[in-house]
């Protein structure tokens, strides 16, 4: 797995400040990142890989959702009522969580729902859901229900189970997955090399901060300080 500190990567994308306001009732409301929502960053680093009009399939909806759908054609797989109608521009499938036991007892949204519809070639899909409580590990029997060949974000990465689920997802597509962590969240990104839907920009971005570089198991403890000196210096 590749780790990278991506804030000399992405100080183009910082400096646009991508803050939106959004209206609610004729009143004014800023949209907060972080929390239970997405990250600052992992919102920049969607606006540096798409452009705008893309569209995004996440399973999971929130604060961020309101954010992204001003640039974005957004479709939201929701499993609680109560978040459906929060954001007032994305396309909302409601789908109630169901119990599964094949291949193995899981929790998932209710997959005929999913598969009738989400859009069919997304430009992004994003595994924000079900709650950590419920757990997230059921879109691995149901990777069959939307196009995995599109670029993939899992959020939360920094916990044990979602940084397991990502690891498996990257394995099932050949792929490795790329780790970005602000403060104590990380999220990761499961990118195929040449995919059509990502901006050259952001592609451009990645090869300009080594992103073929490949680190394996680390014996000699003064090799490991060198490598760590010299990500340092690279990526701040």
């Amino acid at each position: 797995m590749l780790l990278r500190n991506t804030t000399k990567l992405l100080d183009e994308v910082h400096t646009k400040a991508y803050v939106f306001e959004q209206r609610r009732g004729g009143g004014g409301g800023i949209v907060e990142f972080g929390g239970w929502a997405i990250t600052q960053q992992l919102y920049n680093v969607i606006r540096l890989m798409l452009p705008d009009n893309s569209v995004i399939l996440e399973f999971g909806s929130g604060e961020g959702t309101i954010a992204l759908c001003q640039n974005y054609e957004v479709h939201s797989v929701e499993h609680d009522e109560e978040w459906v109608g929060h954001c007032v521009e994305t396309n909302y499938i409601h789908a109630p969580l169901k119990n599964s036991e094949s291949p193995v007892n899981h929790i998932w949204y209710d997959d005929k729902i999913v598969q009738a519809r989400v859009p069919d070639s997304p430009d992004l899909i994003i595994i924000d859901g079900p709650p950590g409580v419920i757990g997230r590990g059921g879109i691995l029997y149901h990777m069959d229900s939307f196009n995995c060949s599109t670029p993939i974000i899992v959020d939360d990465v920094d916990r044990n189970e979602e940084r397991r689920i990502s690891t498996e997802i990257a394995e099932e597509l050949g792929i490795i997955p790329v780790i970005f962590t602000e403060g104590s969240r990380s999220f990761a990104l499961l990118m195929s090399e040449g995919d059509e839907s990502v901006s050259d920009e952001f592609v451009g971005a990645l090869d300009g901060a080594l992103h073929r570089l490949r680190i394996g198991p680390i014996v000699d403890p003064l090799s490991a300080d060198a490598i760590k000196a010299q990500l340092e210096d690279d990526f701040g």
